[in-house]
Parts: structure tokens; sequence; C-alpha cells
């Protein structure tokens, strides 16, 4: 039906398959016309079967090196951030949808996002609780997304589990996160251990500890500033966003610290929510 000219002798052709539609076979025409504009009555055609190839995912977690102290956290209050790449051999625009499921790929609370999307952050709606749905934010927005993710659980580990969907319907297989144990917020006084000293760093804390006890205060929670495990912080968050929103989790953040180059900066980069929220 809808013809076009070319004056070469061979082109290359990027197919799509139709939605929904694992296999199509593709039929070209070809006819000469000469210059007279007189067009061979006898085409030719060939049928070309084509075959879609399943997209592919994979997370983008940092990895520590000697000298280089990365951020992927162990242990986390319930503000986790996740990244990845999403790929297609048939062309990224063969992508149509991210899914995803916390800890249970059986659950069928499976949550959807657009393929233009590369990251997400899960905010636990009720960080005190054993299990709670989480509100999800793209990127730097702070406007959370439609709907909320299930299945979060405090005082335990979490795994989200992703895949790749493309526009006919195949996916790639779930590919699980690093996990990570989330910590339940039990109070609304956070203690920052920013003692870099491995050796003072338990004495500090219990001194610390012992006083607001003296003082009445039993409920707290605790954040290792600077524990570092295999080059990498064990509880400092991927990045400083992540960091501010489980701060502002707080009303009291008690932060001491033998190290004021690396704690003033880092708070000055991470605490603005927390005072503006009037903590």
């Amino acid at each position: 039906v809808n013809w076009t000219f070319t004056t070469r002798q061979d082109s290359v052709f990027s197919l799509l398959l139709p939605n929904g539609k694992d296999t199509f076979d593709f039929r070209f025409y070809v006819k000469a016309v000469d210059n007279q504009d007189v067009e061979d009555p006898n085409y030719a055609s060939l049928a070309y079967p084509v075959k879609n190839t399943p997209p592919t995912i994979a997370y983008i977690e940092p990895t520590g090196t000697t000298g280089t102290i990365t951020r992927n956290p162990l242990r986390s209050f319930p503000v986790l951030k996740y990244s990845w790449i999403a790929s297609d051999p048939d062309g990224t625009q063969d992508l149509d949808h991210i899914e995803m499921v916390l800890n249970d790929t059986t659950s069928g609370a499976i949550y959807q996002v657009s393929a233009a999307y590369s990251d997400l952050t899960l905010i636990a709606d009720n960080p005190s609780a054993p299990l709670t749905t989480c509100k999800i934010y793209n990127g730097q927005s702070t406007i959370p997304l439609a709907g909320t993710m299930q299945n979060l659980k405090t005082a335990d580990w979490n795994v989200l589990y992703i895949r790749s969907v493309d526009r006919v319907g195949t996916h790639s297989k779930f590919v699980p996160s690093d996990s990570v144990w989330v910590k339940r917020v039990t109070s609304n006084c956070l203690l920052v251990n920013a003692i870099s000293s491995t050796t003072q760093r338990q004495p500090v804390m219990s001194f610390y500890t012992s006083g607001l006890n003296a003082a009445g205060i039993t409920s707290f929670d605790t954040l290792m500033a600077t524990e570092v495990l295999n080059n990498t912080y064990t509880e400092l968050s991927v990045d400083n966003l992540t960091q501010q929103r489980i701060f502002a989790l707080f009303k009291h953040i008690l932060w001491f610290t033998d190290d004021a180059n690396f704690s003033l900066s880092f708070g000055q980069k991470t605490t603005a929510p927390f005072f503006k929220n009037g903590g």
C-alpha cells in the first residue's frame, strides 16, 4: 500500500513486532521503476519470520575499593533507593515497563512503572510497623507516584525483585537486589554515632546512652555513620537525598563525632529537611 522510493540497491530495516506478538512474519516487497515511471508488474517479495528477544535488567549497586569507601547500606531505616539499567536486544524503544515486588514474587503485589524510569525510592508509610506499605518516588521528585508498594518488613531482611517487560509482553527474569536489614523506627530520637576510631566507637556510644538513660530517656534509635565493612559504609544511604529522608523521620538527633570535617560536611548536606520540619 505504502511504497517508499530509493535509488539504493540495499537497505537495513529495524523491525518492531506488533504489540502482543511474540513472533511475526514480515513480508518485504520490492519492484523496479524505470525512467518513464513504469513499474515492474511482477514485483518480488520475501517473508522474514522474526522472533522477539526477551529484555534484560540489572541493578546498579556501588562497590567500594581500597581508599574509596562507597555507600550501599547493609542496614537502613525504611527509606530505600534502588537504581537499575534495563535494555532490550531489539532496541530500547521495544521496552514497555518495569515490574517490581518486595520479598515475594508469588504474592501478586507487583508494582509497575514506566520503562523510562531508572531509579526509585521507597519510603515506609508507617516506619514503626512490622509490615507496611511504601510511597514511591522517582529521581529527585518530592511527589510520590500513584499507588503504593506492599510488603516492606521492618526489623527484618528485605529484597526488591525487578524485571523488565517489552512491548509484546515478554519479560526478563526477576532480578533480586542485595538484601538489606530494614531497621524499625522505635522512637522520635536518633543517636548518630560518627566516631571514626574503631576502638572508641562503642565506648563513646556507651557514654552517651548511659547519659540519656540517667536523664530518663530510654527510648532512642541509632545510626552508625562511620562503620565500614568491605570498603562500604554499613548504614549510610546511597546518596544525600535518601539520607535526608531518613533524618526527617525523627524529631531529635544527638550526633557525636571525633571527625568534625566529616560530620559537619555530611550534616550540612543531609539535615535541612530535618530542621525544616522542626527537628
